[in-house]
C-alpha cells in the first residue's frame, strides 16, 4: 500500500480517537458564558449571564467547581457561587471572561472591569468596578505579566491596558481593529494574540512585538460567515488550536501551516469539526495535564469535559507500525 493513501485514513482515526474520553454535567447556574481555572484556589469559575449578554442588569454570578481528583473527574463539591450580584456590595451584570493580575480576580463586564480582591478561604469581595473608556461591549480579557489586554464586539477593537492598579500611569489604548473581535488567548511560543471574530472566519495571530509581523488565517467557508460563529479558542499541548462556535454547535480543530505534525500531507485549507451536536457552545479552556478541552454550553447550562487529539504520529512511526513500501 502506498504512504499516501493510509495517511489521510490514519488521520480521521486520531482525530475522532480524541473525543472518547469524556464527561459532563448540569450546574445550577444560568447561561454560562467561559470558563476559567482560578489559580488562586485551583476552582474552575464558570461565568454565568443570568440577564443577556452585554446588558447592565446586575443579573450575574460566578459559580466555582471543585474536583476531589480532576482525573478521575470526581467532584468535591460545586460551592455557593462566590460572587453573585444578589449578594451586598456585589455590582456584577455580564460576566463573559476572567482573569487574574496582583492576586485579584479580574472580570469583564459590558463596558467595565468588576475587580474582586482574594483571600484564603474566603469569598472574593468586589473592590472596585471600573469603567473602560470607551468599550462598549468587552468580550475577553488576557492578561500578559502586567498588562491587561481586552476584545471588544462593539468597536471592533482589542485595547491594552497597563498600569492598572496606578492610577497615575495608568494607560488605556487601542492595539488594532478587527470586526467583532470574540475568543482570545496569549500563544507564548510566539508572543501573540489569537483572535477570532464571531462574523468572518479569521484567525488573527497578532504580534505583540512586530504588528507588520501579523498574519491572518481562514478558518472557515464563505457561506459560513454572519453573526454567533466562532466564538472563543484555546491552544493545545500540540499548539492545535481548538475553537468554538455558537451558531454550529461545533468544537473545530485547527493547525497552523508551522504547527502541522508530519502526518499531515499538506496545510489545512479550513479548520475541521472535532465535537458536533452541541447546544451554543461558549466558552472553552484547555487542561494541559490531562489533555481536554473543558467548554460551556449556552443554552443547555452545561459543562463538558472531552479528551484533546493524541499526540500524532511522527513519519517513522508511522512506517513502524503499517507494512507499506515507501516510493
Amino acid at each position: 500500500m502506498k504512504l499516501n493513501c493510509i495517511i489521510p485514513i490514519l488521520l480521521i482515526f486520531m482525530m475522532t480517537a480524541g473525543a472518547k474520553d469524556k464527561f459532563s454535567f448540569t450546574v445550577d447556574i444560568s447561561n454560562p458564558y467561559s470558563i476559567y481555572k482560578n489559580p488562586t484556589n485551583g476552582f474552575f469559575y464558570v461565568a454565568n449571564v443570568t440577564g443577556a449578554p452585554h446588558v447592565a442588569d446586575n443579573q450575574a454570578s460566578i459559580a466555582a467547581i471543585w474536583f476531589e481528583d480532576f482525573k478521575e473527574y470526581k467532584l468535591k463539591a460545586r460551592v455557593t457561587p462566590p460572587i453573585s450580584s444578589q449578594y451586598p456590595k456585589t455590582k456584577l451584570s455580564s460576566p463573559t471572561s476572567m482573569a487574574t493580575l496582583d492576586g485579584h480576580l479580574v472580570v469583564v463586564d459590558v463596558d467595565s472591569l468588576a475587580i474582586f480582591k482574594q483571600e484564603e478561604k474566603k469569598k472574593p469581595e468586589q473592590i472596585a468596578h471600573f469603567k473602560v473608556i470607551g468599550a462598549k461591549k468587552l468580550e475577553e480579557i488576557v492578561v500578559i505579566e502586567d498588562d491587561i489586554y481586552l476584545s471588544d464586539s462593539g468597536i471592533d477593537s482589542i485595547l491594552k491596558i497597563t498600569d492598572f492598579f496606578d492610577k497615575e500611569n495608568r494607560k488605556i489604548s487601542r492595539v488594532t481593529k478587527i470586526k467583532s473581535p470574540k475568543g482570545m488567548t496569549y500563544d507564548s511560543d510566539n508572543n501573540a494574540l489569537l483572535i477570532v471574530s464571531s462574523e468572518i472566519n479569521k484567525l488573527f495571530e497578532l504580534n505583540l512585538e512586530d504588528q507588520k509581523k501579523s498574519k491572518t488565517y481562514t478558518i472557515g467557508e464563505k457561506s459560513t460567515e454572519g453573526p454567533n460563529g466562532f466564538f472563543d479558542l484555546c491552544i493545545g499541548n500540540q499548539n492545535e488550536i481548538y475553537l468554538t462556535n455558537f451558531r454550529y454547535g461545533k468544537v473545530f480543530v485547527y493547525f497552523r501551516e508551522q504547527d502541522l505534525p508530519k502526518t499531515f500531507s499538506e496545510p489545512m485549507k479550513v479548520a475541521k469539526p472535532f465535537i458536533s451536536d452541541l447546544n451554543n457552545p461558549t466558552g472553552i479552556f484547555y487542561d494541559t495535564q490531562f489533555n481536554r478541552i473543558i467548554f460551556t454550553e449556552y443554552f443547555s447550562n452545561s459543562i463538558n469535559f472531552r479528551k484533546g487529539i493524541k499526540p500524532q504520529l511522527t513519519m517513522d512511526q508511522i512506517k513502524k507500525k503499517i507494512d507499506i513500501s515507501i516510493d
